[in-house]
């Protein structure tokens, strides 16, 4: 493996590391929304929601291509 191609795969590997954080804060979001509207508080728990949601969203973003494409 050259080192263009080991660096390329490092940086895929600490992207995908970096996405999941992203889904574990965006659960961590939903859950508060959970425990919001379980308190009968409805605008707080959908604004946690909707928050919670977005940060989901972009953490499920594919993983960008390999410039090189092919193998």
């Amino acid at each position: 493996m050259t080192f263009p191609e080991a660096r390329e795969t490092l940086s895929l590997i600490a992207e995908g590391f970096q996405r999941l954080i992203w889904q574990l804060t965006g659960f961590v979001w939903v859950m508060l929304g959970l425990f919001a509207g379980l308190n009968h508080q409805p605008a707080l728990a959908g604004a946690l929601f909707g928050i919670g949601g977005l940060w989901l969203l972009w953490g499920l973003r594919p993983l960008r291509w390999r410039r090189g494409g092919g193998g």
